[in-house]
């Protein structure tokens, strides 16, 4: 036997430096409608917190945020975020097979 196998995952799948299901991987698909979302948006839709995820996101370049002072502003995708969570990118809701009743 070459090696002992493991057919069950223990680290969650990681597409583009994000988990699929996480914080991170939720806001990018909440904010996939036109127009985006304000600060005040996201963190009635998601409050557990999430300006972890919004940093680690505008760090990976996959959302644009308003500079401080500027907050009634929409948080929005660009286009690299737009293509990950786009229906055929490799973050769709399809195809991580997940479902969010809050979306």
């Amino acid at each position: 036997m070459p090696g002992r196998h493991n057919a069950f995952k223990t680290r969650p799948e990681r597409i583009d430096g994000i988990v699929v299901g996480s914080l991170d991987h939720q806001i990018l698909l909440a904010l996939r409608p036109a127009g985006g979302m304000t600060s005040d948006q996201v963190y009635a839709r998601f409050p557990a917190s999430p300006s972890g995820a919004l940093h680690r996101l505008k760090v990976a370049g996959l959302v644009d945020m308003p500079g401080n002072g500027q907050k009634g502003k929409p948080i929005r995708l660009t286009d690299a975020g737009r293509r990950a969570v786009d229906p055929a990118g490799p973050l769709a809701r399809a195809k991580s097979l997940i479902t969010y009743c809050q979306l």
